[in-house]
């Protein structure tokens, strides 16, 4: 099981950072607009660096990953006012959170206490990114979550859209406006299975009212297909980059219970 709070304490006391703050870009094919996907990396002295997709299976279950969560929102609002300063073409920045701060009714609490602290960073710069696999949990809860952070301005997304773990037929029920299309869709681009399989995905998504982007890319002739079926952004595979001052302090704030 991953436990972040030993994960931590042992990273510390090694000199390592145990937590640090990531991002990539994403292109807008209409403007020179980026959005901007954050998150958390966890760098253990025994296990190495670890991905949000290697530990997010199992944070999502665990009061430890709401606390990544609470303290990726804490990190970020304080770094971004200066991002924004130096990256005025970014639309908006995506935060990774777990369906159960949806459930628990907690989410909306963490970012209204965010917004109050740093009331230069405007709730429509702020984007919200689930994971479609909570498309398989009981959503009555979660959907009024969603209006309310919708209703005060914040932008949902939902990512690993066409993979195992996405019915998309229940897509229509959640208020987003970005999918992020998962790297089986991505892989089909520019291959005579594309009309099937990225092409479909990409028009029903259309059809709900939905924007599209080809994450993921790694060649140009991806590029040029998630163009032409009118992915409304891409971005490349990359393992991002480390935003400065990055680090996140974790004594207190990862072993909250």
């Amino acid at each position: 099981m991953f436990d972040c709070k030993e994960l931590a304490k042992q990273a510390i006391e090694s000199g390592v950072e145990p937590l640090t703050l990531h991002y990539e870009k994403a292109s807008v094919f209409a403007s020179s607009q980026k959005i901007v996907r954050t998150s958390i990396w966890v760098n253990s002295l025994d296990l190495g660096v670890i991905s949000p997709n290697e530990y997010r299976f199992v944070a999502r279950r665990y009061k430890q990953g709401d606390a990544l969560v609470k303290r990726h929102i804490q990190k970020l609002f304080k770094i971004l006012p200066e991002f924004f300063a130096l990256h005025p073409d970014v639309l908006f920045v995506t935060v990774p959170v777990f369906g159960r701060l949806l459930e628990q009714r907690v989410l909306f609490d963490m970012l209204f206490e965010a917004f109050l602290n740093h009331p230069q960073v405007k709730p429509d710069k702020i984007c919200i990114e689930l994971s479609a696999d909570i498309l398989f949990e009981e959503l009555e809860t979660t959907i009024a979550e969603l209006k309310k952070i919708k209703d005060y301005g914040v932008r949902i997304a939902v990512s690993e859209i066409g993979d195992d773990f996405c019915p998309v037929l229940r897509l229509p029920k959640l208020p987003f406006e970005y999918g992020f299309l998962d790297k089986y869709a991505v892989e089909s681009l520019g291959t005579d299975k594309e009309e099937e399989i990225a092409g479909s995905l990409i028009a029903y998504l259309h059809s709900i009212g939905k924007k599209v982007i080809a994450s993921g890319l790694t060649n140009e002739t991806q590029k040029q297909s998630a163009k032409r079926l009118e992915c409304e952004g891409y971005s490349y595979e990359s393992k991002g980059e480390r935003f400065p001052y990055a680090r996140i302090e974790t004594d207190d704030e990862v072993n909250e219970e």
